[in-house]
């Protein structure tokens, strides 16, 4: 008896799913209520890549403001601000950046990592490789920037001991060919050594 009313209420359970879906619009929803993204189906949003207005039609360019506060050897320490040149003539300008490159501002100091970092389009630089600097080093303060330039503008001292030091030359005339303990006269191994309970 048990059996023959689980498999009526299964029966009717399936029913009335079957019919709840049908009576609901297909609304991009799973039963779950979560978005369902299987498949082209009308009325799920989809992302939109924004189109690239035509550059006669643009109102306004980037634009970027250099000033060479600090030279250290071949190293300008420069303060970058990023603007906005409106086709009227007026420029907006941001945030600065103070950044260490060469005197055409077209290659700077950069990182392998892209934290305390900005990149830089080629256009800012006018680099004539027409190429973009990535992980370009943003410095803090003028301060930390000039400390850095000096660095790299100056030699490495071979007698700092915070440098690192050159490796010692190689003796070849040992032709020993491998590796030996380093021996001290009079003195052998075993020599004078009683054995454990041998006394």
């Amino acid at each position: 008896m048990l059996p023959q009313f689980l498999a009526l209420g299964v029966g009717l359970w399936l029913i009335f799913r079957e019919s709840s879906k049908q009576d609901k619009p297909d609304d991009g929803m799973t039963e779950d209520g979560l978005p369902d993204y299987s498949g082209d189906k009308e009325g799920i949003p989809t992302p939109d890549k924004p189109e690239r207005p035509d550059p006669s039609e643009t109102k306004w360019t980037e634009t970027a403001s250099w000033s060479g506060e600090y030279i250290a050897g071949s190293n300008v320490v420069w303060i970058m601000q990023k603007g906005i040149r409106y086709q009227d003539g007026r420029a907006e300008y941001g945030q600065e950046y103070i950044v260490i490159g060469d005197a055409n501002h077209h290659n700077f100091l950069s990182s392998n990592s892209d934290r305390g970092t900005t990149d830089i389009k080629w256009e800012l630089t006018g680099n004539p490789e027409k190429r973009d600097s990535k992980n370009v080093v943003v410095f803090a303060t003028l301060e930390a920037a000039e400390a850095r330039a000096d660095e790299l503008a100056s030699p490495p001292d071979p007698d700092d001991p915070v440098q690192p030091q050159p490796q010692p030359e190689e003796d070849d005339s040992d032709s020993g060919g491998g590796f030996s303990f380093p021996r001290q006269d009079g003195f052998n191994l075993g020599q004078n050594v009683g054995s454990y309970g041998g006394l």
